[in-house]
């Protein structure tokens, strides 16, 4: 009931601003993200989801307004991997996955915006990793090179919004 209370407020904001595009970390399915949106927000949003690492199945979604007159590319980079320090192993970088979502006029078009949704590794403690500090520098270094690559691949000027759960203090700078 508290969930239910929580994800009303939520999609309570998402009605009053009225948003073309919502980043929505912490979803467990698109079957879930589908059927919240459609009670909560009736006909208004196409839901969105790259299955990622998270072995509980929490992902990062996105809800699009429906009705928009656009071509939408997905992204995942839930492959990438990293040599972790810690554990001294290969793996994956990303706990959940870092999609990203491009939107051009007609398919196959260059972009004119892209949206990147992120759902950070916790504060939680690893063994040898205080606040996982190593594993979510990581994963921001790593999204700071995958923008780097798009801005190379797409030119400097295009627009990024990269938003989510960033489990951490966001500075700007």
């Amino acid at each position: 009931k508290k969930q239910k209370k929580k994800v009303k407020k939520i999609f309570q904001a998402i009605k009053d601003e009225d948003p073309d595009v919502v980043i929505m970390p912490e979803v467990g399915s698109l079957s879930f993200l589908t059927s919240t949106a459609e009670e909560n927000a009736p006909g208004k949003y196409l839901p969105l989801l790259i299955h990622g690492n998270d072995q509980r199945g929490i992902d990062v979604g996105f809800l699009l307004k429906k009705g928009l007159d656009v071509s939408v590319q997905e992204e995942t980079f839930k492959d990438l991997t990293w040599h972790d320090p810690v554990t001294n192993r290969e793996q994956n970088v990303f706990s959940r996955d870092l999609p990203i979502v491009s939107f051009s006029r007609t398919p196959g078009e260059k972009p004119f915006l892209l949206i990147i949704g992120t759902h950070a590794k916790s504060m939680i403690s690893r063994n040898g990793d205080p606040k996982s500090v190593i594993k979510r520098t990581a994963q921001f270094d790593a999204a700071a090179q995958i923008v780097t690559e798009l801005q190379g691949r797409y030119g400097q000027d295009i627009p990024i919004v990269f938003g989510g759960d960033f489990n951490s203090d966001v500075m700007d700078g």
